[in-house]
């Protein structure tokens, strides 16, 4: 039997969260500019290329910042075993293949499965007709925005929204440097593995002669929130 398909969405918070340049939000003072770069240079690995990219959490690339989710990797490192992986955003394909090249830059977990606003074919929604072999009854989907998933919510895991750089009225973002933790792991990933494995494991093994992956979800998913 085919591997079941796992849609993640990328473009901003289930895996990442993107900040193109620091905002002035100090009355236009630019010390208080000055200081949040130089603490995020601080923290962050600096790329030069995208062939130098290490396993940081923060990174600047071009004075783009990008905060990788606590424990990605170590996620994506164990479901890559046992789903097909893809990244679905409504972003532009370049910004979906810089943020990826930061994750996964040796194409281990995504393989350049990766789909963009570039080619979706409904405005405004997401739809798996644009996702290479998916369907309703083999896809599982992580996305914090169940709304642009009109026709497949019941393959749907929801996960929490990624906020490390946060968001200000009237727009923009601001960086609260007094109670920052890269490291700080908010456990939702790790959620979202014992999902998954749970969900594996019912398809394949406990009922194998099951082809729709919908209900074997929907049975997981009420088990975890009995709990």
């Amino acid at each position: 039997m085919a591997p079941i398909k796992l849609v993640i969405k990328l473009n901003g918070r289930p895996i990442c969260k993107r900040k193109f340049e620091i905002e002035d939000n100090n009355n236009g003072l630019q010390e208080e500019k000055s200081l949040k770069k130089d603490y995020l240079n601080g923290k962050s690995g600096l790329i030069t290329c995208m062939k130098t990219v290490g396993r940081h959490s923060l990174y600047n690339h071009r004075g783009r910042y990008t905060r990788l989710r606590p424990y990605v990797r170590d996620f994506l490192e164990q479901v890559c075993q046992k789903f097909e992986l893809y990244v679905y955003t409504k972003g532009q394909r370049w910004y979906a293949k810089e943020v990826v090249r930061l994750i996964d830059p040796k194409s281990v977990y995504f393989k350049n499965k990766v789909i963009s606003k570039d080619d979706s074919t409904h405005r405004n929604r997401k739809n798996l007709d644009v996702v290479l072999g998916a369907n309703a009854t083999n896809t599982v989907i992580i996305d914090d925005t169940e709304s642009v998933w009109k026709e497949h919510k019941d393959n749907i895991i929801h996960i929490n929204k990624f906020n490390y750089f946060s968001s200000r009225n009237g727009g923009g973002h601001r960086l609260n440097m007094d109670n920052d933790e890269l490291d700080e792991d908010d456990g939702a990933l790790k959620r979202i593995l014992e999902i998954l494995q749970r969900v594996h494991e019912k398809f394949f093994e406990e009922f194998p002669d099951n082809t729709d992956i919908r209900p074997v979800l929907k049975a997981v998913l009420k088990e975890v929130s009995a709990n």
